[in-house]
């Protein structure tokens, strides 16, 4: 019995198909025409017979033979593909933030140097681990598992003990392999509450952290020892024969072979030096002048753009000591970058409010100049609007019915959220329109009796207005969301990791998977928070010492309620759960990732924080939100949901506001009278 088959390309040391001679049985016959050799015959394609005998064993008796290497390969490939998305994200989300915490800087200072040499190391750093972490994967994947991961240590290793062996690389590897989860698993099962359920989660949790660990210990170990390899000829040489003959993991097989010396290409190697440190000195040079520029022009591009050219000039170096470690994988991941910062930088600008001279109020209160004034073009809808004797299917949204402030005051002193929504929109105005803006807002109105005590400037960050209102024995304190280039930074700065995280979620579940708590400690303890903790620090405190207001207001008898918009309102969240105070936010960013970073806990964001969301709203989806949520509709663009006018609009057209207010002006642009409670 014979067997008719194609020659399949083997391991490299086998020769190519198309060099063996086809082998034919004398004693076969086209006989039969449907038969497999006479199929091959008419079609003239080259084919080796193989005998019964030397048919090779079947692929699942091998599966089966070598158990463990199946399953570590299925294992390892996850773990690999797992740790490459938790540190691209992360590098890439402390890239982001370190850039963006330089361009907050005021001067330049010895942090503004050492944050701009600390982003091109980082995405250089981020670059190559993502390289070498896509071999790794596909090697982990590979028969023999790990493979070149074992002949690259193992050829690294031999450079300081000779007699190193792959029996003992592979050993190391296994137990890092298999006992790191497991110790991980353990200790978190220690230090955890107690009680059945609570260890179970507690050894699950630590076992994914160690699975975590294991796989950027490889990765970084994997990297290491390339760079090392790549610059010796008879380490590269060493470790390409080790791979050809490795054996299966787990069998701890003996690799016996090896190269001779080869003195003249470890010459050749010795003189690369001189380019090493030429394109090391470029980077250098570029750096220095990126700082020196920047210090009388503080520019976004010329920044990015300098730093970036930085960091290539560090590839070079890297590329010329170690020729085969950065691969196209390399320029994908800074291009990524390059695309990820600059749209996020370009869609966080586009939600700035371009306020200027030509503020307009959302609405005007009854004894505003213009309220009931005939419009051109109001699309009928009426002057002031607020339904009664609503069944339930159109009785508006739940938050139209809830109010605000002191409780020992009438019902109709108490605030609504178009009375927080008004304030929220004040924040925007100019400094020297905010009287004139909170007027217009609420003249006429029960709230028309009330005294500024502060009125940050325009080109403070997030500024704050802060209003009393002596009848309802209430300070509002607002503030602003993104109007200017440094509410730009500080919002990149705060939610850049949470944002990339989110992103790289989208292909792999990493949020999902990863402990939360293992998250957090990431996000909110990073390089970029040490290097600049102040910053993050002053954007809680620095609006008008919220907290002295505060005080001041309930020694007074006052309750104090805090209001904003987009940025502003994530600031709201993070005092109104430090100070334990109502803070209602519009659009505002998640706070769930950001607990450790700002200092509060998630039980006070849940008791203190109420938060709209229109439903195409992008920016309230970045992290997570705690805390009351009021959706509301919005089918328009991410940028129009965004807009603090057009939520108002939406709230006031199914809920009507019972202060009167007029709101034809703006929101008959989105609105008809047909629309008005449906």
């Amino acid at each position: 019995m014979t067997v008719v088959c194609e020659t399949l390309p083997d391991r490299p040391e086998m020769a190519d198909t198309a060099d063996i001679e086809a082998r034919w049985l004398p004693e076969r016959q086209v006989s039969q025409p449907n038969t497999t050799t006479d199929r091959l015959r008419a079609s003239k394609r080259r084919v080796t017979v193989v005998a019964s005998n030397e048919i090779p064993p079947h692929p699942n008796d091998i599966m089966h033979k070598y158990w463990y290497e199946t399953l570590t390969r299925l294992r390892g490939a996850i773990i690999i593909l797992f740790s490459l998305c938790l540190l691209l994200a992360l590098s890439l989300g402390v890239a982001m933030e370190m850039f963006f915490s330089v361009l907050m800087l005021p001067d330049i200072s010895a942090r503004c140097i050492f944050g701009t040499v600390l982003v091109p190391l980082i995405l250089l750093c981020t670059a190559v681990l993502v390289d070498e972490m896509l071999d790794l994967g596909l090697d982990a994947m590979d028969m023999p598992c790990f493979g070149l991961f074992r002949a690259t240590v193992t050829a690294s290793l031999r450079r300081f003990c000779p007699t190193w062996s792959t029996r003992s690389t592979e050993i190391c590897l296994i137990v890092t392999f298999e006992v790191t989860p497991i110790l991980t698993g353990l200790t978190c099962m220690a230090t955890s509450g107690g009680g059945y359920g609570g260890y179970v989660r507690a050894v699950l949790s630590g076992y994914v952290i160690g699975y975590m660990l294991v796989g950027c210990i490889l990765s970084i170990l994997y990297v290491a020892v390339h760079i090392h390899v790549g610059h010796s000829p008879i380490s590269e040489a060493r470790m390409s024969v080790l791979w050809h003959h490795m054996g299966n993991l787990g069998t701890f097989e003996e690799v016996d072979w090896d190269v001779e010396q080869m003195p003249e290409q470890e010459a050749a190697a010795q003189k690369s030096c001189r380019r090493v440190l030429a394109w090391t000195a470029a980077a250098c040079i570029c750096q220095v002048l990126v700082l020196a520029i920047f210090a009388l022009w503080q520019n976004f591009a010329f920044l990015f753009i300098g730093l970036l050219i930085a960091t290539v000039c560090l590839a070079m170096a890297l590329t010329v000591y170690a020729p085969k470690l950065l691969g196209k994988a390399f320029w994908l991941t800074l291009a990524f970058f390059v695309l990820l910062t600059v749209g996020l930088t370009v869609g966080t600008t586009q939600t700035m409010a371009d306020e200027g001279a030509s503020f307009i109020p959302t609405a005007l209160a009854p004894g505003a100049l213009e309220h009931g004034a005939n419009l051109s073009n109001d699309n009928d809808l009426p002057v002031s609007f607020y339904p009664t004797n609503l069944d339930r299917r159109h009785a508006g949204y739940p938050i139209c019915g809830t109010t605000w402030g002191n409780s020992n005051v009438t019902q109709v002193d108490r605030f609504n959220i178009f009375d927080l929504a008004m304030l929220a929109k004040a924040s925007y105005a100019p400094q020297d329109m905010t009287a004139f803006a909170l007027g217009a807002m609420f003249n006429g109105t029960d709230l028309g009796e009330f005294t500024i005590v502060a009125n940050q400037p325009d080109d403070e960050l997030a500024r704050a207005v802060v209003v009393d209102f002596p009848k309802q024995k209430v300070r509002a304190i607002a503030l602003r969301g993104t109007a200017i280039s440094k509410d730009v930074y500080a919002d990149l700065q705060i939610y850049a990791s949470i944002a990339v995280l989110q992103f790289v979620g989208h292909v792999f579940p990493v949020i999902k998977t990863t402990p939360r708590s293992v998250l957090e400690t990431l996000i909110g303890k990073g390089p970029a928070q040490a290097l600049f903790s102040d910053q993050v620090s002053a954007l809680k405190t620095r609006l008008a010492n919220v907290e002295q207001y505060n005080k001041e207001a309930a020694a007074k008898g006052y309750q104090t309620l805090i209001t904003g918009h987009s940025l502003g309102g994530a600031l709201v969240g993070t005092i109104a759960a430090t100070l334990g105070v109502e803070g209602i936010g519009f659009s505002a960013p998640g706070l769930r990732f950001q607990v450790k970073r700002m200092g509060i806990t998630e039980t006070e964001l849940q008791f203190g924080f109420t938060d709209i969301e229109p439903s195409n709203d992008l920016v309230p989806k970045i992290d997570e939100q705690r805390g009351m949520v009021e959706w509301i509709k919005c089918e328009l663009s991410p940028l129009a949901c965004h807009n603090l006018v057009k939520t108002t609009c939406e709230l006031w057209s199914q809920c009507g506001d019972p202060r009167g207010r007029d709101y034809r002006r703006l929101c008959s642009k989105w609105y008809s009278s047909d629309m008005l409670n449906h």
